[in-house]
């Protein structure tokens, strides 16, 4: 394993000092979500980062996953942190990257009803977007003000409205892939019929929490926006 000197200046040399951070406050911040973990596991596990990097592009994803895997180092995405169990929290220290510089929206499709977006953009900016253009993101995660697109995919993307409309995995046409290779791959062919068996790896990501893959864009169908929408409780 890479001395942590010799790591950090490797990530500096892939995006610069401003975005790769050894500041000891900054690391204890990114060492929860949501939820406190028990005493017991801090006690466990090294749940602090020993690094903090924020990248802005898939190319930069690229270089860390790839240098990650060199160094041996451990290397855990993390979206908007509003999970509950720990999913974007180290245990075994290493690198920690924040998506939510990369929250770029990069088409909106009106007559194709698709939105092409980076994985750091919270959900709810996202839907007013859409909204904003007279269209509809039928489902919503359970922290959707925070949650990030390439977060709540990786963690399932069940959430508000799935009930009626299905869950996210329903409304991705595509998605941009970093592999643990660092390959940069599309996870279907978007002229092909999705219902087909394997035309598409969406499946794959939905729910590995960035085990075998970090999510970086994704492509989603929308709907047109409804008349009216009434809360129930």
């Amino acid at each position: 394993m890479a001395s942590l000197d010799y790591t950090f200046r490797r990530l500096v040399n892939i995006l610069g000092p401003e975005r790769v951070s050894r500041d000891p406050m900054e690391r204890l911040i990114y060492s929860h979500d949501f939820a406190s973990l028990p005493k017991l596991a801090l006690l466990q596990w090294k749940m602090i980062p020993d690094f903090v990097v924020v990248p802005k592009t898939v190319e930069e994803v690229s270089r860390l996953v790839t240098f990650s895997y060199e160094a041996g180092l451990p290397l855990v995405p993390r979206g908007g942190g509003t999970g509950l169990v720990g999913g974007a929290v180290p245990n075994r220290g290493g690198i920690l990257v924040d998506l939510r510089r990369m929250d770029r929206v990069e088409t909106v499709d009106v007559d194709r009803r698709i939105v092409t977006v980076q994985a750091g953009r919270a959900w709810k900016e996202l839907a007013d977007i859409v909204a904003s253009r007279g269209m509809f993101l039928p489902v919503l995660p359970l922290g959707a003000p925070a949650s990030t697109v390439g977060g709540w995919f990786a963690n399932g993307g069940v959430g508000i409205g799935s009930y009626k409309y299905g869950d996210a995995r329903d409304f991705v046409v595509d998605m941009e892939v970093v592999l643990p290779s660092g390959e940069i791959v599309r996870t279907a062919d978007r002229a092909a019929d999705l219902s087909t068996a394997y035309a598409n790896l969406n499946p794959a990501f939905f729910g590995s929490e960035g085990t075998i893959g970090i999510i970086t864009s994704a492509t989603l169908q929308l709907l047109p926006k409804p008349e009216a929408l009434t809360p129930l409780s």
